[in-house]
């Protein structure tokens, strides 16, 4: 039910699945991204623009450091993951109990 979410929420949403997108188109996922064209179709909301992408998802300095890599990855998604991992893998503090 979405007549409870928030404009926020519906814009996570529509920016979440416009990154999905751009990681199928990206990995030639030609039939899957058909898939989901026909099962959650785009919208005015869609971002369909790279640049304009990682400006709203608010990821250009990653995107710009990961150009510098010697083999960049080629999706926002797996910049997004890179980054994530990184960061929480520098936060464990050796030793701590992870299920604690």
């Amino acid at each position: 039910d979405r007549a409870g979410l928030t404009k926020m929420s519906l814009s996570v949403e529509e920016l979440s699945a416009s990154l999905v997108r751009e990681f199928l188109s990206r990995k030639g996922l030609k039939m899957t991204l058909a898939q989901m064209d026909e099962e959650h179709p785009r919208n005015s909301e869609s971002i369909s623009n790279r640049v304009a992408l990682a400006k709203t998802a608010r990821i250009e300095k990653l995107m710009r450091k990961n150009k510098e890599l010697s083999s960049p990855y080629r999706t926002m998604i797996e910049v997004m993951v890179k980054f994530f991992l990184e960061r929480s893998s520098s936060s464990e503090t050796p030793g701590a109990n992870p299920s604690s």
